[in-house]
């Protein structure tokens, strides 16, 4: 789906449960959007790329709704990358899994109203201009984001004026975390190699066999020569062609036999299998 600025990629209210999947969406406003969703929202093998806004939006109303994104990526988008809120107390979780998340404004936030506990793992997180991770909750919930690739091997960035706890000074390349209640200890030093940037069926399909190099043939009437022909055992090779002078040679015979009408020899009488 290739969307113009002005409309919404996908866009869906008061649903119950909504399952976006192998998708594809460019130049939104906003990518995906899921407002007063009161059954699972699931995001799976989809890209979302150039919005003006959000990349992807996911308000949950109520408990027992249940949110996965994941194998997705959510790329170049000018507002936030994944922005998950729930408001009613929703008390679940939302996971975020195997998903890149590169080049927004802002990478994963937690958007409050006593919301979700935003479990987040083995993602690339890299890129964003403003920051990697958000919690806007966090005087209620934790955000899970251990063992996720923040773009430097010493993971996020400490931000000087969040006195965020756990950050590597070494790290300066990294993006960085935005507020407290957020856990980022067991981080990866280098990209997920099992996240999926984009739809299988989007990507180049690769060759199943790698192209043979053919060597070049001589001509079909060529010979090799007698450095490369290879030599056949003794017992296999011809004797030398030797015309003997001692064997008499008896000469054709002349005789010409002449046969009267009627009387030409009957051809042999051939047995053939069938």
């Amino acid at each position: 789906i290739r969307m113009t600025p002005n409309g919404s990629g996908v866009g869906i209210s008061y649903g119950d449960s909504v399952t976006v999947s192998g998708s594809e969406i460019v130049g939104a406003y906003d990518g995906v959007g899921m407002y007063e969703i009161t059954g699972a929202a699931k995001v799976f093998g989809t890209r979302i790329d150039s919005s003006g806004g959000n990349g992807l939006s996911i308000y949950a109303s109520g408990s027992g709704v249940p949110v996965v994104v994941d194998s997705s990526r959510v790329a170049s988008n000018a507002g936030t990358g994944i922005d998950l809120r729930c408001d009613n107390g929703c008390g679940d979780s939302a996971l975020v899994t195997r998903s890149t998340v590169n080049a927004n404004a802002i990478g994963l936030v937690n958007g409050g109203y006593l919301g979700y506990a935003v479990i987040a793992h083995r993602n690339n997180i890299f890129g964003n201009t403003i920051g990697g991770a958000r919690n806007e909750d966090s005087a209620t919930v934790i955000m899970n984001a251990d063992t996720n690739y923040w773009g430097d091997q010493y993971g996020p960035t400490c931000d000087s004026l969040i006195p965020v706890p756990g950050c590597n000074p070494l790290a300066v390349l990294g993006d960085s975390i935005k507020s407290l209640g957020i856990t980022f200890a067991d981080y990866l030093a280098a990209p997920a190699t099992d996240v999926m940037p984009a739809p299988r069926f989007l990507a180049p399909l690769a060759r199943r066999v790698a192209p043979v190099a053919l060597a070049a043939r001589p001509p079909m009437r060529a010979r090799l020569s007698s450095a490369v022909r290879p030599a056949l055992p003794a017992a296999l090779a011809h004797p030398p062609f030797v015309l003997r002078t001692d064997v008499p040679r008896t000469p054709p015979s002349r005789t010409m036999v002449t046969w009267r009408k009627g009387q030409q020899p009957r051809p042999a009488k051939v047995h053939h299998p069938a």
